[in-house]
């Protein structure tokens, strides 16, 4: 079994070393060399005495969501929009940019029509009245696509 694979990317080489217990490929990692001979050097010195943490990367505390119940507990009291939650499942990101925008979106939409109700709070009726508040129907496709 081959215990690691090399290949490029734009010029540099890059190290996919094999789990030797269960034979998946781990994560590539930049060898940051362009010559191939000196790459192999280096993976040999990694298969040998393990893959180097880069230095660039800091350690980030794990604050108040340190264990799984504390996430979950932290994502069932945030006020999320079912877009923010359908993505939460599904592993999609949400960029500074969505979440602008999906705040302003509510602030010009939601937080009228609703007085200052949070999600939780909303009863059928009041998603069935806000369908039909008064808006041009353009935005009323734009928000319910």
């Amino acid at each position: 079994m081959r215990r690691f694979y090399l290949h490029k990317r734009a010029g540099i080489y890059y190290a996919m070393l094999i789990d030797q217990t269960t034979g998946k490929k781990l994560p590539a990692r930049s060898t940051g060399k362009r010559d191939k001979a000196e790459v192999r050097g280096i993976v040999r010195d990694w298969l040998r005495d393990g893959v180097p943490i880069p230095s660039n990367r800091k350690q980030q505390p794990a604050g108040e969501f340190s264990t799984l119940a504390s996430i979950i507990s932290g994502i069932r009291s945030a006020n999320l929009t079912p877009t923010d939650a359908e993505k939460l499942v599904h592993g999609q990101r949400m960029t500074g940019e969505h979440c602008q925008h999906s705040l302003s979106r509510a602030r010009v939409h939601w937080f009228p029509a609703f007085d200052g109700k949070r999600l939780a709070e909303l009863a059928m009726g009041d998603i069935r009245a806000f369908y039909h508040w008064p808006m041009p129907s353009p935005q009323r496709e734009i928000l319910f696509c």
